[in-house]
């Protein structure tokens, strides 16, 4: 189901923000005019990715430094996180999140 989470705009390019849809904690990303969403948490310890940073394709935890792919929410040599669909329409930003 495709949720709203966010009005266009609202995450700026080079940045992060935390929002829910279905009940899930989620870190936007906006890097090069995409917007991505992945699992808020790291797997690690719990860290909260949109307190992260982001470099380059990757957010970067701001605990430990586990570095995810902010497409696919790949971790090299660690627990990958989910990453979901986005679509940035005129009314807002939309994540699918399947049941």
């Amino acid at each position: 189901m495709w949720t709203k989470v966010a009005d266009p705009g609202a995450v700026a390019n080079g940045s992060l923000l935390r929002v829910e849809a279905a009940g899930k904690a989620l870190a936007l990303a906006s890097v090069d005019g995409r917007v991505t969403a992945l699992d808020d948490l790291c797997p690690h310890f719990g860290a909260s990715l949109s307190d992260g940073s982001i470099e380059g394709s990757v957010v970067v935890c701001p605990w430990h430094g586990r570095e995810y792919d902010l497409l696919t929410g790949r971790c090299i040599g660690f627990q990958d996180v989910n990453a979901y669909p986005v679509e940035v329409r005129e009314d807002g930003i939309f994540v699918l999140i399947s049941a």
